[in-house]
């Protein structure tokens, strides 16, 4: 399998992970129900039958949104879904490096979404000139007014 990086959730319901192709396409995906408070160690056990193919002279790129680790900083709406700050997290393999966004907030009413903000980047990828609401839908469904590109 010749992956190209891996893209990563962590949610309430599970830590999902998805070997992404150099076309972008899905070649693999793996999923725990283990993930309130998955640490960076649970992620790479997930991973790790896809790693055994990574040289660590150059290690994939993971990015993950969601509850990877505690949330200090969060982007103010309105903004781009993905124009969040991304940070790079300290792991134990030399086969990957593991990169997080930051998920955004609302002042009023007091709201966040964690990790939504991958999947309103890839409806805006796919929807490019889209203006109007969007219902996602899980755990604790959001409805996000997206508009001119931002949230």
């Amino acid at each position: 399998m010749n992956i190209d990086w891996i893209a990563v959730e962590y949610s309430a319901a599970a830590l999902q992970a998805w070997a992404i192709g150099q076309d972008g396409q899905v070649l693999a995906q793996l999923t725990t129900q283990k993930a309130a408070h998955a640490e960076a160690q649970d992620l790479l056990n997930l991973i790790d039958p896809w790693l055994a193919s990574i040289d660590p002279a150059n290690p994939v790129n993971i990015i993950a949104c969601g509850i990877v680790a505690p949330q200090t900083d969060y982007t103010p709406a309105p903004c781009r879904p993905l124009a969040t700050s991304v940070r790079a997290i300290p792991i134990t393999d030399p086969r990957a490096t593991l990169h997080v966004t930051s998920s955004i907030s609302q002042h009023k009413p007091a709201d966040v979404i964690l990790g939504e903000e991958a999947q309103i980047a890839g409806f805006q990828a796919k929807f490019p000139n889209f203006d109007g609401v969007i219902c996602l839908t899980g755990w604790h469904s959001k409805w996000v007014h997206v508009s001119a590109g931002e949230i």
